[in-house]
């Protein structure tokens, strides 16, 4: 039995780790097209108590490329020795969702809009927790100031294709 083809758009997101005190937030593209629609990403991060501790938004535009991604936004503890500890010590839990940008009248591009909320709800919820050591003075939830430019997928990078 041959695997499905995959759809002419899909995006999806998902968590790449990055320097330790980073967490990439990724698109990524598993389809065969472009599609036409910009992406509205959120990123939310939740303090050991359950409180807001950052949210940024940023827009998406499609780009070609199939298993592609961009880093498209990152969570991150600011660590200094000049400025005292502001920041509670714990595991952070980090949420992002993704949402296509369809005008009135118009079809969704994305034909597997499953993989576009991360973590996922149960009971396939998976927790993308960073912990954030003592003495960080700064919690930031931020995107790039220039639009990333798209790359392969790293080794051993499998996106969580859900929906097919």
């Amino acid at each position: 039995m041959a695997a499905a083809p995959p759809p002419t758009t899909d995006y999806g997101i998902s968590f790449l780790p990055a320097a330790a005190d980073r967490q990439f937030v990724i698109v990524y593209n598993a389809g065969q097209s472009a599609g036409a629609h910009p992406y509205k990403l959120v990123l939310r991060a939740f303090a050991p108590d359950g409180s807001l501790a950052c949210e940024t938004t940023t827009m998406v535009t499609p780009w070609q490329g199939h298993l592609t991604m961009k880093k498209v936004a990152w969570f991150e503890a600011a660590y200094s020795k000049k400025s005292a500890a502001k920041v509670r010590p714990g595991k952070y839990l980090l949420r992002a969702y993704l949402t296509e940008q369809i005008a009135p009248g118009q079809p969704p591009d994305d034909g597997n809009l499953a993989n576009n909320q991360y973590p996922w709800e149960p009971p396939q919820y998976i927790p993308v927790e960073f912990e954030v050591r003592p003495g960080a003075n700064e919690i930031r939830c931020a995107v790039p100031s220039y639009p990333p430019p798209s790359e392969a997928f790293p080794a051993g990078f499998n996106p969580p294709l859900r929906g097919r």
